[in-house]
């Protein structure tokens, strides 16, 4: 008997240290690449500062070019519950650099294995739940969709079992991604702040809650976290309070139909730390659901399958109106007025499948070019970010969205920072490389529509009739049927009068869409623009200024 008492005691010791530990706010160590978020994060030499701050200057080694030098500084500040802890970049060097930089987390949920640790994370089609057997490298990219793009500005770590865990809620409009390991030990995100021009500083934000009372979570803020637990007949709506505050609302679960299947009305006065319920009777689901509350303005939505397994989920189409459109001009950083990048001799291709036909480095022959392979497969490698600024131009020669993806942030800071980027038509462009309706296409002065790639010549069924360039000599046989925007200037035609090189201003750089496309025979009497014609040279260079 002494000894059973001796070993509970033990356990009881055991159980209340790890309690301690799990207690303790998890740090947040900078990051500045992917790979340092999931395999660790560089050991920075941080010095104290008089205002209690930490600083440290970041080497090549640590952050690459993007970062050489720039100064990092962290401050901290936290009570039992709470933590801010906010990371500036000062570029304090005399040479551009790129504000991509991110933080890395590692620590347990669970005093038993990590089985039981579950990660949350708010996605465009449900509150993901993530267990040991899944996980989420989860690259938001602001410029172009993802089936898991987050929509709410948090993630959280968290065990329903023992009740407890963390919330994360980060800087939502520079947030490029996110990492879940499948260890659910480490957590991470990365954000893009654009340009970093010197004497210029970026800051990111983090606030992390500790959680515990739920069941489940659909939503946290800096005020209260919420999710839904229940059976599908009778489910429950629990707040968890992090001040004292009331919530009024309303909850109800909705079928595949949108027909309401029962709701509730909440109000609840709620003290801080305390954990409050609102529980409602439904009809019996025929389909799978959707529970949703609006509290406080704040809308948040949880999927649930009620035992239906269908082959593709969710069945319900996910509205979340509680999603926080982002303006584009936000991508990349903000606009930064006054700040150019410097003149350079330097002019960036990338390479898709035709660019040669373009002749851009014929063009401008004063240009020294970097030549980066971008096929439908992707690209072949991501130019530091500090240094797209040196580029005179960057050219993108018959290049589909997804493969340039990657580096979309980046180019958009480019021109919003006085870069002049000219995007060639072909197969792999356009409408046909995917451009509608994402990122790329709103840096466009055209607007784009799949199966935009036709005969110059409307009334030519193969494409062997030559069309010639306005002004030019030059012909070309299938173009891009797009149309200019408003506030464009449309500054090359067709003799039939088609847009052909259309011109549009973004921040304070310049985008130019050149429609011709390397695609068609050419008919009797024609000099195509690609074949050796001088005059498609002479226009060009005289028309990208």
């Amino acid at each position: 008997m002494k000894a059973t008492r001796e070993m509970t005691v033990a356990a009881w010791m055991f159980s209340w240290l790890v309690a301690s530990a799990l207690a303790a706010i998890p740090a947040l160590e900078p990051a500045f690449s992917a790979a340092q978020i999931e395999t660790g994060a560089p050991v920075l030499g941080w010095t104290r500062n008089a205002d209690g701050s930490e600083s440290a200057v970041i080497s090549e080694k640590d952050g690459g070019l993007d970062l050489k030098g720039v100064k990092i500084t962290r401050r901290v500040s936290e009570d039992d519950d709470r933590a801010e802890i906010a990371f500036t970049l000062e570029n304090t060097t005399e040479e551009m650099r790129y504000a991509s930089f991110g933080w890395r987390t590692h620590f347990e949920t669970s005093d038993a294995s990590a089985t039981s640790d579950r990660n949350w994370i708010p996605t465009a089609d449900n509150v993901l739940d993530l267990t040991i057997m899944s996980s989420l490298w989860g690259y938001y990219t602001k410029p172009g969709p993802w089936h898991f793009s987050l929509v709410e500005p948090w993630f959280a770590a968290y065990n329903p079992g023992r009740m407890t865990g963390f919330a994360f809620l980060f800087d939502f409009s520079t947030l490029s991604a996110a990492y879940c390991a499948n260890d659910m030990k480490t957590r991470g995100v990365l954000f893009d702040g654009g340009m970093l021009p010197p004497g210029e500083s970026f800051t990111a934000r983090t606030v992390i809650r500790k959680l515990n009372g739920l069941g489940a979570i659909a939503t946290v803020n800096d005020d209260f976290a919420a999710g839904f637990t229940g059976p599908a007949f009778c489910p429950t709506l629990a707040v968890r309070a992090f001040r004292d505050l009331t919530v009024a609302g309303e909850a109800m679960q909705t079928d595949v139909e949108g027909n309401i299947l029962g709701s509730a009305k909440v109000n609840l006065s709620i003290r801080k730390g305390e954990t409050r319920t609102t529980w409602f009777r439904c009809e019996k689901p025929q389909t799978q659901t959707v529970l949703s509350a609006e509290l406080n303005g704040i809308r948040f939505e949880q999927f649930r399958e009620n035992g239906f397994r269908m082959a593709s989920l969710p069945m319900v189409p996910a509205i979340w109106p509680h999603h926080r459109p982002i303006p584009p001009k936000t991508i990349g950083g903000a606009r930064r007025s006054g700040v150019r990048p410097p003149p350079g001799n330097k002019a960036l291709l990338l390479f898709g499948f035709y660019a040669n036909f373009f002749r851009f480095q014929e063009m401008f022959p004063e240009l020294e070019f970097t030549v980066i392979p971008a096929t439908p497969q992707g690209i072949a490698q991501v130019p530091p970010a500090s240094t797209i600024g040196e580029y005179r131009y960057v050219f993108l020669g018959d290049v589909n969205e997804e493969s340039v993806r990657p580096m979309l942030a980046r180019l958009a800071s480019y021109v919003e920072n006085g870069g002049t980027l000219v995007v060639g038509g072909g197969p792999f462009a356009y409408g046909c490389g995917g451009y509608a309706g994402t990122f790329l296409e709103s840096m466009l002065p055209v607007r784009t529509h799949a199966f935009d790639c036709l005969p110059a010549s409307a009334d030519d069924a193969d494409g062997r009739t030559a069309v010639a360039f306005d002004g030019c000599g030059a012909t070309l046989f299938w173009i891009h049927r797009d149309e200019p925007k408003e506030g464009s200037e449309v500054v090359l035609k067709t003799s039939a009068g088609d847009p052909l090189l259309v011109k549009g201003a973004y921040g304070a750089g310049t985008v130019y869409a050149f429609l011709g496309t390397p695609l068609g025979d050419e008919g009797r009497d024609a000099k195509a623009f690609w074949n050796g014609n001088g005059d498609y040279l002479k226009t060009m260079r005289g028309l990208l200024k």
